[in-house]
């Protein structure tokens, strides 16, 4: 499942972001464009929303969505529309939706990170690099400005 999602999530993620269809293209992958927060924040800051899709080993499929852009500022991103989700959980499709409870901390731009939300770090991809083999870090770009970025483990 690494590198697409099948249409039955796109179509949940869809009716949580709301505004109609996506169509999404690849914008950033890490086995192509390298595994750090460099590259990450090259192809990713000022790109507009974004949704950020992890995979783990255990077959668990999760994700943040955020409507606004990431950037480089070393600061949070207020972020009212921010939310959590899961669309399977150890193998099991498990559709939640989790609201970011405080817009301030919704979003954290920062240049040694990769996409960060919640004000605890309550969804945190990675800072400077991923050191765990096997991972691959995928940004999808939908000409309705709403991008999705994949982290698969």
């Amino acid at each position: 499942m690494a590198g697409q999602l099948p249409n039955k999530y796109i179509d949940q993620l869809e009716s949580w972001i709301g505004t109609g269809p996506k169509i999404f293209t690849v914008l950033y992958k890490i086995t192509m464009d390298g595994c750090n927060a460099t590259a990450f924040q090259q192809k990713c800051d000022n790109q507009g929303p974004t949704v950020t899709v992890l995979y783990n080993k255990q077959d668990s499929v999760y994700g943040g969505y955020g409507s606004l852009s990431w950037n480089s500022s070393n600061a949070w991103i207020t972020e009212a529309n921010a939310f959590l989700f899961q669309l399977k959980y150890s193998g099991s499709n498990k559709h939640n939706k989790f609201q970011i409870k405080n817009s301030t901390y919704g979003m954290y731009g920062h240049s040694t990170c990769g996409p960060t939300f919640g004000g605890g770090n309550d969804l945190h991809t990675f800072s400077s690099t991923v050191n765990s083999s096997g991972s691959n870090f995928i940004v999808l770009d939908t000409p309705s400005t709403t991008k999705i970025l994949l982290l698969t483990k």
